[in-house]
């Protein structure tokens, strides 16, 4: 499956969701300086992941309708994947390592 019609959109998406999750993920390591960043109050925190669990939901639907506007999927496939990823999502399943 190639896509293209929205010049491959659903990856910026996805590119934001895995770069959030890997932010929550290290923010208990130190700089080169020995200094934390971007450290969150718990509700924060948990807020933060479940944007980063809603934006990989919403980049998995957005490659799906770059793919049935290409055509690599028709109507039949496109729900039936479509109705997959729905039924798999779980927003805040999804847990961070660390603790920041």
């Amino acid at each position: 499956m190639s896509g293209g019609h929205f010049q491959h959109a659903y990856s910026s998406a996805g590119n934001f969701a895995e770069d959030l999750k890997m932010e929550l993920d290290t923010c208990n390591e130190p700089d080169e300086y020995g200094e934390l960043h971007n450290q969150y109050e718990p509700a924060t925190r948990a807020k933060l992941l479940e944007i980063a669990n809603l934006a990989a939901h919403v980049s998995k639907l957005m490659r799906e309708a770059e793919w049935l506007y290409s055509g690599d999927t028709g109507d039949e496939s496109f729900m039936k994947r479509v109705a997959k990823i729905e039924a798999d999502f779980q927003p805040t399943a999804a847990k961070s390592n660390g603790t920041c």
